[in-house]
């Protein structure tokens, strides 16, 4: 949290139960909440916090695209550096050389493994297992709980407060 904000709430909490005691007011009395208002830097403070939070979101979405233009820019590199490999093997076998040795490098070209296609609609099932996979119903969670009734392995808590925050 910023500290400039706690400093402010803690003034402002502080004045607010002096005055209200002095002067036998209710807490939420709107003349006190403008007296407070002209007497600490809170609403000023969170301004700026907020306008800082925006600041920041903006900069992560600003990362997120870079990031997906990088991860279009490295697939096409991983492609291109896959293309010259394979065509690297394809000279190397055309010629029979199985090792070239530079300044720098040496090329080594052998067979890999051979490659397996499964036709899975054609596959026995001598060639199958059973997999079982466990998810979470949450919607029978959320109409258990709706009922009064909290499973065991469930635990609810106070929901976080939301904030919104609307610049011009």
């Amino acid at each position: 949290m910023d500290d400039r904000i706690s400093r402010d709430v803690f003034i402002w909490q502080t004045l607010r139960e002096r005055l209200a005691v002095q002067h036998d007011m209710d807490e939420a009395d709107p003349s006190l909440i403008d007296t407070l208002d002209g007497e600490t830097d809170l609403n000023e403070n969170l301004g700026k916090v907020a306008m800082s939070a925006k600041e920041d979101e903006a900069h992560a979405d600003a990362i997120k695209s870079m990031i997906a233009d990088l991860q279009t820019r490295k697939a096409r590199l991983e492609r291109r550096a896959e293309y010259k490999r394979n065509q690297i093997a394809w000279a190397m076998q055309e010629t029979g050389q199985k090792s070239v040795m530079l300044p720098g490098v040496t090329l080594s070209c052998r067979m890999g493994k051979p490659k397996v296609h499964i036709d899975e609609g054609r596959l026995s099932d001598d060639y199958r297992k059973a997999k079982v996979t466990m998810v979470i119903d949450r919607d029978a969670i959320d109409a258990a709980i709706s009922t009064g009734n909290v499973p065991d392995g469930v635990s609810i808590a106070n929901a976080e407060p939301t904030l919104t925050i609307r610049s011009k």
